[in-house]
């Protein structure tokens, strides 16, 4: 499957459940899954490209509260995330996640160069409702998100912003078979935070590294599917692949760019309480 095919099954709607699809505002619903507020433990892994076009990656591992209420969640998906509005067509919220580091004498094409520090970015995001059904929902969403990098130790960055507008199918399978979402996601960001996966100071040029100077617009787009099963509450279980594309980045000429794409992998389980 090409690449203007695959954006293609991942954005257009589509009902495999053999049956006409119900047009129901969110209210008229049946319920999924448990509603009323919970708290809940995560524990997944992970398999992470060490920065969007880099060689390689790492895999990583992670243990995090979860909570699902009426206008907070923390999720593995959104990190944690405050809603604000929340109507049948728009949603509107505040939502905070981050980047793992990686010291850069672990990453061939970076070696020399400063470590890659911790990435925290929070910010407004808007939601528009373009499908909401029993088995099928379809929404557009826009995360404006402020970014700093740190290492708790001596560096504190603020790196601007970037903006990644993107699609979401949610697709319901029915009881007992649980939930596929797929995404299409485009991430633009400032020159300040392109810098820092894709700019090479003089300083650390070398004879197979050239300098660079990264401009800020388009990083990367990226697909996904994830299937997750709710339905032996209060245990979930979820697993689910990327893929992240540089060849059509701003900064597709970087030195630092040795793979056009990347993939991630990850499972996990969440125990609610």
């Amino acid at each position: 499957m090409n690449k203007l095919a695959l954006l293609f099954f991942l954005l257009t709607p589509f009902n495999s459940f053999g049956e006409q699809q119900l047009e129901t505002l969110p209210s008229e619903e049946p319920k999924k899954v448990e509603a009323d507020p919970h708290w809940g433990a995560a524990a997944g892994a992970a398999w992470i490209p060490d920065y969007p076009g880099a060689q390689d990656g790492r895999m990583r591992y992670l243990v995090m509260p979860t909570y699902k209420g009426k206008y907070i969640t923390i999720d593995r998906q959104d990190g944690v995330k405050g809603e604000l509005l929340n109507e049948d067509i728009i949603k509107f919220s505040f939502s905070f996640i981050f980047l793992f580091p990686t010291a850069s004498e672990k990453i061939e094409a970076r070696k020399g160069m400063p470590d890659l520090d911790w990435t925290f970015q929070l910010g407004p995001e808007l939601q528009i409702y373009l499908m909401r059904s029993f088995h099928h929902t379809m929404f557009f969403k826009m995360p404006l998100r402020f970014i700093a990098t740190t290492d708790f130790y001596h560096s504190f960055e603020y790196r601007d912003w970037n903006l990644a507008p993107g699609f979401r199918n949610v697709f319901y399978l029915g009881k007992g078979w649980g939930e596929i979402t797929t995404r299409v996601d485009f991430d633009i960001a400032s020159e300040r935070y392109n810098d820092l996966f894709h700019q090479v100071e003089a300083q650390y040029a070398t004879a197979s590294r050239p300098a660079y100077n990264a401009r800020g617009g388009l990083l990367e787009y990226i697909v996904g599917i994830n299937y997750s099963y709710y339905d032996s509450f209060p245990w979930t279980f979820f697993v689910g692949s990327n893929a992240y594309i540089t060849d059509v980045s701003v900064n597709k000429e970087s030195p630092l760019i040795k793979r056009n794409t990347n993939y991630s992998v990850f499972a996990g389980i969440i125990r609610y309480f």
